[in-house]
Order: C-alpha cells, then sequence, then structure tokens
C-alpha cells in the first residue's frame, strides 16, 4: 500500500507554497508561489481531489503559527475555481 500523501500550504515569508510529502521529487522542483493564501489553498485541494480520483491517499494541511491543521474543502470555505 502507498503511503499517505500530504499536500502542505504554507507561507515562506516571501509567498505562499503548495508542497508535497510522501512523493519522491525532483531537486530541481520548487513550488510556485501564490500572493494569496486562498489561490493555494484552492490549487491543493483540486491538486487533492484529482489524486484521489487516481485512488491515492491524500491530505491537505494548513501550516500556520498555531501549527500544521488538516483543512478540507467543507472548513476552508474556499470558492474553487476549478
Amino acid at each position: 500500500m502507498a503511503a499517505k500523501i500530504h499536500i502542505v500550504v504554507r507561507h515562506n515569508g516571501a509567498g505562499w507554497q503548495v508542497l508535497t510529502i510522501g512523493r519522491p521529487t525532483d531537486a530541481t522542483d520548487v513550488a510556485r508561489p501564490y500572493s494569496s493564501r486562498e489561490q493555494a489553498l484552492s490549487d491543493a485541494l483540486f491538486s487533492a481531489r484529482m489524486l484521489d480520483a487516481l485512488g491515492e491517499d491524500v491530505e491537505v494541511l494548513l501550516e500556520g503559527s498555531d501549527g500544521v491543521k488538516p483543512v478540507t474543502e467543507e472548513t476552508s470555505r474556499v470558492w474553487l475555481r476549478h
């Protein structure tokens, strides 16, 4: 059974990033910065839905000053554009 994939949304000081933990990555992979948390969450949740449709076990996490917490579409209240 494959390991759970964690998609983490966090602020790096300059912008919001979406990172994937649990998948091998290339050392040259650099996450695209987002100007808003809502845009980053929207893309992270969309990616999670697509991976879930492919049978992957995936979770979206939001890293903030109060730690790392799971995010769902229902709790995020983000209007997805996808």
